[in-house]
C-alpha cells in the first residue's frame, strides 16, 4: 500500500502521463486533477523516441504545459533516431542519478526493459506512452492507441474503397532488426482488417505473398522496414517499386515515413 505523500507523488506522475498522452492525441477538455500541493519538488522524466517527428514535438509541448499546471519539474530527452535504444537509457540512468519521482518514455525498443527495470527498483514509476513494452508489466502503466484496432479499421476502410479491385500493398513497417509491439500490431491489424489471413499475428511478413482479402484478389509486393523515418521511407517505397510499378495501396508505420514514400510516389 503507498503512503500518503508516495502515493500524492505517483498520482502526479500517473496525471500528468495521462494529460501527455491525450495531448498528443489531439484530445480536448482533459483536466489535470493532481494540483501542485505536495511541498517536495516532484522531478519527471519525459523520454521520446525521437524529436525528428511531429507526433512526439507534440507530446512534448503537451508536456511542457502540463507540468507547469501541476508543478512537476519535467525534463525532455530524446532519442538520436527512431530505434535509438542507448540514447533512451542513458536518460534513464539520468532520471534515476537525478532522484526523479517518475519516468514518462515511448520505448524505442526492448533494449530499454533493463534500464527501466533499475529505476522502478529505485522507486521511479515508469508510465510507457504510444508503445506498450513486451511484457506490458515492465511499466506501471500504458498509455497508448489501441494499435492493432487502429490498424484493422484502416484496412477495413482500405478494402472498402477499393470496391474489389485488386490490391497490390506495399508495407512499410517500422523495424527489421528488432521486435516492437506498435510495429506488428499495425501491419498486422490493417491485414486483418482487409480480410487477409496473417499467420503468426504477432509477426510481420510471413502471410501469404498473393490470395484472397475481404473484396477480391490481393498481392503483397514485400514489407520494408523504414525506421520510422522520412528517408527510410523513400528507400523503402524505391525498393517496392523497383519490384512491382503498379502498387496501389501503401501502408506505412507513421507520418514521416509516410511522407518519404509520398516523394518516391
Amino acid at each position: 500500500m503507498l503512503n500518503r505523500t508516495t502515493g500524492n507523488k505517483a498520482l502526479r506522475v500517473i496525471a500528468l502521463g495521462a494529460v501527455v498522452a491525450t495531448a498528443a492525441l489531439g484530445l480536448a477538455g482533459c483536466s489535470n486533477n493532481a494540483g501542485p500541493g505536495d511541498k517536495d519538488s516532484i522531478g519527471v522524466a519525459l523520454i521520446v523516441k525521437t524529436n525528428s517527428n511531429p507526433f512526439f514535438v507534440a507530446m512534448q509541448d503537451g508536456a511542457e504545459s502540463a507540468a507547469d499546471e501541476a508543478g512537476v519539474k519535467l525534463t525532455l530527452a530524446a532519442g538520436k533516431e527512431d530505434g535509438d535504444e542507448d540514447t533512451q537509457i542513458k536518460a534513464i540512468e539520468d532520471a534515476i542519478a537525478r532522484g526523479d519521482q517518475g519516468i514518462l518514455i515511448t520505448p524505442n525498443g526492448p533494449g530499454v526493459l533493463d534500464a527501466i527495470d533499475k529505476a522502478r527498483q529505485a522507486g521511479l514509476y515508469v508510465i510507457a506512452l504510444d508503445t506498450a513494452p513486451d511484457p506490458a508489466d515492465a511499466v506501471d502503466i500504458t498509455f497508448a492507441t489501441d494499435n492493432r484496432l487502429a490498424g484493422k479499421l484502416i484496412g477495413e476502410w482500405t478494402a472498402a474503397q477499393l470496391d474489389g479491385e485488386k490490391a497490390t500493398i506495399a508495407l512499410l513497417d517500422l523495424f527489421d532488426d528488432k521486435i516492437v509491439s506498435v510495429d506488428y500490431n499495425r501491419d498486422q491489424g490493417f491485414l486483418e482488417g482487409m480480410g487477409i489471413d496473417v499467420a503468426d499475428e504477432n509477426t510481420n511478413g510471413d502471410e501469404d505473398a498473393t490470395g484472397s482479402y475481404s473484396g477480391g484478389d490481393y498481392e503483397i509486393v514485400g514489407n520494408e522496414a523504414t525506421n520510422g523515418a522520412e528517408d527510410g521511407g523513400l528507400a523503402a517505397m524505391e525498393t517496392l517499386l523497383s519490384k512491382n510499378p503498379d502498387i496501389n495501396v501503401v501502408y506505412t508505420i507513421n507520418e514521416p515515413a509516410a511522407y518519404g514514400a509520398y516523394q518516391a510516389l
